[in-house]
């Protein structure tokens, strides 16, 4: 009996792995056809490379492989002038200047709404600081510039949520002729990983990690196998969607997609999709730089055809009646000053054919193109220049300038902030599903201040993401503080006696750059702020009382608090916050009695 169970467990086992070689096989197979599919696309996305580094004599070939031009003739200028790579960083450099601060709106004007969308606020910038996301965007947006396309991959690791600029390299859509994410299918994320970190990661014994030779990088240079993630979207036969991960064709992952990140709490995909210039039917952005490239060819062609002619200009032609000198002699050392020359009697001496001025259709020409350069990426020197600094323009048409200036880039600085948008709704939405219990988080708080973040998933009502401005990118430091003496000259911040209040003075210096100089005065403000600390302390424990305090303020937005979440509260803790705010209502008392 015991060997017949024996059988029927080695051909289970058997049946298992031959199942499973079998989806290995079709998700490898899957994989290759979407790679062969977009050869084309990655061929552009290497040529952009390429020009941007300064190999601007490179084209594609009918194999879709990058080729070398060589100069039609040995003697033929063949250097590059590279404008695109300051034209990317000038972009790249305004690009860092986009305001893509988020806020959360509340799902209801009731309070505990308002608490919740404030805390949502700060756990999407708690979450950005942790990932270090500003350096991760400029990532991103390099990735956006080069090759029209930059993804984001938003996932939970170890307790908390992780930001990952991903290269377009490495995502295989189903269709190439779908313009979003959510319209596709099923999506493949591919990547290298070393030997050593699959074998890690996934548990796979090394020698069963099947090599390749695939053109995606890995950091270290070992011996390499890629992982091949395909996410499936729900559907009929997978209502929660499927996750199939092969690491070094070993299957390591089978079941559904692991977050809750889609609108209405459906299962979806972690990625978010940021691109350059999107069109229709076009899975894949374009980049300004295919656009640029052959203006820049070009540029080059000009560039060179005119130092050859300066060249000529510079060292002459020299023309020779055939026999009359020694050729070999004349090629090898020109025509130095004061150089002997040897020419045979009665024939016609060497001389220098004149070769007149540099046309000037080179310097048009040359004109023409730098400045089809600046019309096609957006990015034009004029507020730079000197003929501007020079004539003296008035403030307002150097604002009417930088707008229209910044107005050229507004379609990519439109994806940029989207893009940021909708991680902040990946975010919420994933410590929404995992945030079962009480979580931690550093925030940056008020003047400076490290401060912890206490929450749960019941905390997160709502994931309406908004921009928390519409366009900041004209306003440099110099156009703000302009817009605040201007706010201020016109008494727009004054109150109702014509004076600046407290709060209003220390945010206009804040804003000027100087500094919160008067946060130590606005003690409203700072009572405010240690009662609110106090709210998440006393749902656990007990809060002493300080002399110091404003009791009257503490009273008051103790107060607010219970009322708000007092059905969330257990009795406990009802019973040490009515205590809380009883010991403060007395203080008061006495304090009043005694100033009377």
């Amino acid at each position: 009996m015991k060997k017949v169970e024996e059988l029927q467990k080695e051909l289970l086992h058997k049946q298992k792995k031959e199942k499973n070689s079998a989806l290995v096989r079709e998700i490898v197979d899957d994989y290759n056809k979407r790679k062969l599919a977009r050869l084309h696309q990655e061929a552009v996305w290497r040529l952009n490379s390429d020009f941007i580094k300064g190999k601007q004599f490179s084209f594609i070939n009918g194999a879709y492989q990058i080729a070398t031009a060589s100069p039609v003739f040995d003697w033929a200028e063949h250097k590059v002038y590279n404008r695109i790579a300051p034209t990317i960083e000038n972009r790249l450099a305004k690009f860092a200047r986009v305001n893509c601060k988020v806020v959360v709106r509340p799902a209801s004007s009731d309070d505990n709404d308002i608490n919740s969308a404030k805390l949502a606020s700060r756990l999407i910038d708690g979450t950005q600081t942790d990932n270090d996301f500003f350096t991760l965007q400029a990532r991103a947006n390099y990735l956006s510039e080069v090759y029209g396309t930059a993804f984001w991959k938003v996932f939970y690791e170890n307790n908390r949520v992780k930001i990952v600029p991903v290269s377009p390299f490495e995502i295989f859509p189903d269709s190439l002729t779908v313009s979003e994410i959510n319209d596709c299918e099923s999506i493949i994320h591919a990547k290298n990983f070393s030997v050593n970190e699959i074998s890690s990661l996934y548990k796979v014994p090394v020698e069963e990690i099947k090599l390749n030779n695939s053109p995606l990088p890995v950091s270290n240079g070992e011996r390499s196998a890629e992982v091949i993630e395909k996410y499936c979207r729900p559907s009929r036969q997978y209502p929660d969607g499927r996750l199939v991960i092969i690491a070094g064709e070993n299957l390591v992952f089978d079941g559904i997609l692991p977050y809750l990140n889609g609108d209405d709490g459906e299962r979806g995909f972690p990625f978010i999709k940021q691109g350059a210039y999107s069109s229709d039917n076009e899975f894949f952005a374009r980049s300004v730089i295919e656009r640029l490239i052959p203006v820049q060819r070009a540029y080059n062609a000009v560039k060179n055809r005119k130092n050859e002619y300066l060249a000529r200009l510079s060292v002459g032609v020299i023309a020779v009646e055939e026999g009359s000198v020694d050729l070999d002699l004349l090629d090898e050392e020109g025509l130095p000053p004061g150089k002997v020359l040897v020419y045979r009697q009665g024939s016609t001496p060497p001389q220098v054919m004149p070769t007149g001025g540099v046309p000037a259709e080179f310097r048009d020409e040359e004109a023409r193109l730098l400045q089809e350069i600046s019309d096609i990426s957006g990015v034009s020197g004029a507020v730079n220049s000197a003929s501007i600094i020079s004539n003296s323009i008035s403030g307002y048409a150097l604002s009417l300038l930088l707008e229209q200036d910044y107005s050229r880039l507004s379609v990519t600085t439109e994806g940029i902030r989207n893009a940021v948008r909708n991680i902040g709704k990946h975010i919420l939405r994933l410590y929404k599903q995992f945030a079962k219990t009480e979580k931690l988080l550093k925030t940056a708080g008020t003047q400076g201040k490290c401060e912890v973040l206490s929450f749960t998933a019941a905390d997160l009502t709502s994931d309406d993401v908004v921009l928390e401005v519409d366009s900041e990118m004209q306003e440099t430091p110099a156009v703000r503080r302009n817009m605040v003496m201007d706010l201020v000259k016109n008494g727009i911040l004054a109150g109702e006696n014509g004076a600046i209040s407290e709060r209003d003075k220390a945010r206009a210096l804040e804003m000027l750059g100087f500094g919160n100089w008067e946060s130590a005065k606005n003690t409203e403000e700072a009572h405010l702020k240690r009662a609110e600390a106090e709210n998440s302390e006393l749902r656990h424990s007990s809060v002493d009382i300080l002399d110091a305090d404003g009791h009257s303020l503490h009273a008051a937005e103790h107060s607010r608090y219970l009322a708000s979440n007092r059905q969330d509260l257990s009795p406990d803790a009802v019973a040490r916050f009515e205590e809380h705010i009883a010991t403060h209502k007395s203080l008061q008392k006495l304090l009043d009695n005694i100033e009377k």
